[in-house]
Parts: structure tokens; sequence; C-alpha cells
């Protein structure tokens, strides 16, 4: 197999996942993993190219459920969280990563921010705060001009 081949087997894999409507479940992308991996065993040309498409595609799934998965989960309601302030913009908004969530850490750190009431001390980088948030999700509107908040959101 050649590099080139991989990668357009890698390329054409994550195609899909910008049209469709929603990310497949977990117990779906295992089981597409599985399958991936045993196509890939055989050594005829088409099932192992089939097998490495169907690897490639179930790995770009469980990226994007990682990327989703903060946002899907931590606006259901108040959250207890201990967050590390990483920038100020003015007195009530703070660019913060939140790093543990209920007492568990959070890896990777996921970035929010705070906009609302002010601190009781003044805020600077680098502080961390125990707080309960109630966060609400970025809701993309393409506009006029063709720019999608959301989707910038999630490039960040």
């Amino acid at each position: 197999m050649r590099l080139t081949s991989l990668a357009t087997c890698l390329i054409l894999a994550i195609l899909p996942l910008l049209w469709l409507p929603a990310l497949p479940a977990l117990p779906f992308i295992q089981a597409i993993a599985v399958a991936g991996f045993l196509l890939a065993l055989i050594r005829h040309n088409v099932a192992r190219y089939s097998g490495f498409w169907l690897l490639f595609f179930a790995w770009g799934a469980l990226a994007a459920q990682s990327a989703v998965w903060p946002m899907q989960h931590l606006t259901r309601g108040p959250q207890k969280a201990e967050i590390e302030i990483v920038a100020v913009e003015n007195d009530a908004a703070y660019r913060a990563r939140i790093t543990q969530l209920n007492g568990k850490a959070m890896v990777p750190a996921v970035g929010v921010t705070l906009y609302g009431n002010t601190l009781p001390q003044p805020g600077c980088a680098g502080q961390r705060w125990s707080m309960t948030l109630s966060l609400r999700a970025v809701h993309g509107q393409l506009n006029d001009g063709g720019f999608d908040s959301q989707r910038y959101a999630l490039a960040q």
C-alpha cells in the first residue's frame, strides 16, 4: 500500500462527516472499527482499502464526538467547575479553561468565555477559581456574509 493511497483513503473517509445530519453513536462507531479492522486484514486490495476507509471514518467520528461532547453535556444545567482564567477582556468578561468538572480533571481543558457577574476580586490571567457555571452553547447563525460563528468556535 502506498502512502498516497492511504492519504486518499483518509480524506475520503472523513468527508462524509461534513454531510451527516448527526454523528453516529458510540456503539455504531465501535462496530465500524471492528469491521474495518477485520477487512484490513484481508489481502485483497478492495477489501483492505475498504477496511482502512472504515477505520479512518471511525477515527474521524470519534474525533468529532470528542469535539462536540463538552457543549452537549456542559450545557445541561449548573456545573461545579474549577477554572483557570486565560485572559481578561473587561471587568465582566473573561476567557477561561475548565480544568476540573465535578471534581474530575478535564483533559483536554475546555475553553469558555464567562460573561455576567464580576468576580469578588479583580481577575488576572493564571488565577484559578472554583465556580458553579451555567453554560450555554454557541448557536451559529449563518449570516448574509457567510460567516458561521458555531463552526468558527469549534475550529478554535
